[in-house]
């Protein structure tokens, strides 16, 4: 697709209910903001779990949202962590705020394939 020009180098998506979902743009607060929370979370964080930012969360074969975090036992390797096994989901939304919740259904989609808990 990038050959093809259909996107351009740099363009981020997510496979959402099988569609390739443009993600909104990254800004300096919403860094800032997911840079101070991962530091406070690795402090807190039981060694039972594990923390992985902008990581390919598998719902199914037609969704792999790619959340700001996922929280999920260290028994399980981050490619095999799926809807029932993650324990948090969390995206950071500061400009994005308005785009994401005129996405509510890609929550409720979460939710379908098995996702306990989302928060943005």
């Amino acid at each position: 697709m990038l050959q093809a020009g259909i996107i351009e180098h740099g363009e981020r998506f997510e496979l959402i209910g099988g569609d390739l979902v443009a993600m909104a743009a990254k800004g300096n607060q919403h860094e800032e903001l997911k840079i101070a929370l991962n530091a406070y979370w690795m402090k807190i964080r039981p060694p039972e779990l594990m923390i992985a930012q902008e990581t390919g969360l598998h719902l199914s074969r037609h969704d792999e949202p790619e959340p700001d975090f996922i929280v999920y036992p260290s028994t399980i390797r981050p490619r095999d962590v799926r809807g029932d096994t993650v324990l948090l989901v969390a995206e950071v939304a500061d400009s994005s705020l308005k785009h994401d919740k005129s996405r509510s259904t890609r929550h409720a989609s979460w939710r379908n394939r098995g996702l306990r808990q989302s928060s943005r």
